[in-house]
């Protein structure tokens, strides 16, 4: 069991406060932003007041396994710092497809905020989760990255197991993520001898070069009715999707995808495309 529990509500309007104050006993303490701040904030306010010599991240849209606290310590024990677990989406035998897979991490190849524990001391020596990289939604992966950098050795921990409820995903949502990938511009420069740690999406300088396969090459070898046809036989076979969440992807959130990370690159003067 965990000596104490630190919610913290990042501005929420849904119900949440007033379901939050009525946990607030015993071990359990509830922090309120005063306006929403993103998850790397409220993570670092929750580390700022939490009294114990070590802090444990998890997701209010994660449940975890049994055993999940008491593997994800004993993890700790082999590392120099941090260490992670498994998050994996729904269930075991789940086989979802995108954007459903985006948060499914059931390997544990990347460290994910919400299965992830920390020595205090490393955590505050390190300065925490950096706001910058929470419109990447990517602010653990670069915190792990940068503790990599300095040195601290980590473990991964395949038994401690969180289980990622069912996402809502739009239209909307879904394009938002497409700036998630034009956070390695600014990893790669930053961090050139370590960004790769945990499996980077990156070919030399190309984001993601599979995209260019479906957006250059394709085209230009299947006329475009026949690639349609392809995909509306790819979106039969693959039955239960959303039709609109399917046709966003091909090719809009595609497109999108390689504007963000030209336009970092430009603003970074960095090659990367």
């Amino acid at each position: 069991m965990p000596d104490e529990i630190v919610v913290v509500d990042d501005a929420s309007t849904d119900g949440t406060r007033e379901y939050l104050e009525q946990l607030a006993v015993g071990k359990i303490r509830v922090l309120r932003n005063k306006t929403a701040g993103g998850s790397a904030s409220a993570r670092n306010l929750g580390v700022e007041i939490a009294t114990g010599a070590v802090v444990v991240f998890i997701d209010d849209d994660c449940v975890a396994d049994e055993e999940w606290l008491e593997n994800l310590v004993g993890g700790l024990k082999e590392s120099d710092g941090f260490a992670f677990g498994r998050t994996v989406y729904r269930s075991e035998n789940y086989h979802g497809h995108f954007p459903e897979k985006i948060v499914n991490n059931s390997n544990g190849r990347w460290p994910g905020g919400a299965n992830l524990i920390f020595d205090k001391q490393v955590f505050e020596r390190l300065g925490g989760f950096a706001d910058e990289f929470w419109q990447y939604r990517n602010e653990d992966t670069e915190l792990a990255i940068r503790a990599v950098s300095r040195g601290i050795r980590y473990a991964r921990v395949r038994g401690a197991v969180v289980y990622h409820q069912q996402s809502q995903w739009s239209v909307g949502t879904l394009l938002d993520s497409a700036k998630n990938l034009s956070v390695w511009v600014i990893l790669q420069q930053r961090y050139p001898d370590t960004y790769w740690e945990f499996g980077a999406p990156v070919w030399g300088r190309v984001a993601a070069p599979a995209d260019y396969i479906f957006l250059i090459f394709l085209p230009t070898l299947i006329p475009p009715a026949l690639i349609l046809l392809i995909l509306l036989i790819r979106y039969w076979l693959l039955g239960g999707r959303d039709l609109k969440l399917f046709f966003a992807k091909w090719p809009v959130w595609l497109v999108l995808r390689r504007w963000w990370v030209w336009k970092e690159a430009w603003q970074r003067r960095y090659l990367m495309i």
